[in-house]
C-alpha cells in the first residue's frame, strides 16, 4: 500500500502543527504551573506579614495596658468622681430630698391616714374576737363591742 504524494504532504504538514501545538500546550502548563507557585509564595508571605502585625498588636496592647492605659483609666475615674462630689453632688442631693418629700407626702395624704386607720381597726378587731374566744370558752358568750368608738 503506498501513500501519495498529497497525503504524505498533509500528514507531515499536519504532525508539525501538532508537535508545535504540543510545545505551546507544554510552555503554557508550565506557565500556568510557575504563576500558581508565585500565589502560593505570595499566600505564604502574606500570612508571616499578618502573624507579625498580630504579634505586634498584641505586644502593644498589653504594653499600653500596664503603662498608659492604666493611667488614662485612673484619671478618667478620678474626674468622675470629682465631678460626682462636687457639681452633681447638689443635684443627687435634692433629687433624694424630693423623693423623700414625696414619699412623707404620699405617707401624711387622707387616704394613706384612713388606710392605716382601717388596718388597725381590723387588727383590733383580731385581737378582741381572740380575746372573747378565749373568754367564752371560760364564761360563756360576750356582748359584740363596737370598734369604731375605740381610738387607735
Amino acid at each position: 500500500m503506498a501513500l501519495d504524494p498529497l497525503t504524505l504532504g498533509l500528514g507531515a504538514l499536519s504532525s508539525g502543527f501538532n508537535f508545535l501545538s504540543g510545545q505551546n500546550q507544554a510552555a503554557t502548563s508550565a506557565n500556568i504551573a510557575q504563576a500558581q507557585l508565585q500565589a502560593q509564595n505570595a499566600a505564604i508571605l502574606e500570612g508571616r506579614e499578618q502573624a507579625k502585625g498580630a504579634l505586634g498588636s498584641s505586644i502593644f496592647n498589653k504594653v499600653f495596658d500596664v503603662t498608659t492605659g492604666a493611667d488614662l483609666d485612673f484619671g478618667r475615674g478620678l474626674r468622675e468622681a470629682t465631678f460626682k462630689t462636687g457639681p452633681l453632688a447638689e443635684r443627687f442631693r435634692a433629687q433624694e430630698m424630693e423623693g423623700r418629700r414625696s414619699l412623707l407626702g404620699l405617707e401624711g395624704s387622707a387616704a394613706s391616714q384612713e388606710a392605716r386607720q382601717k388596718a388597725n381597726r381590723e387588727a383590733l378587731k383580731q385581737s378582741l374576737a381572740e380575746r372573747q374566744a378565749g373568754m367564752a370558752g371560760m364564761f360563756g358568750p360576750i356582748a359584740a363591742r363596737d370598734v369604731g368608738t375605740f381610738f387607735v
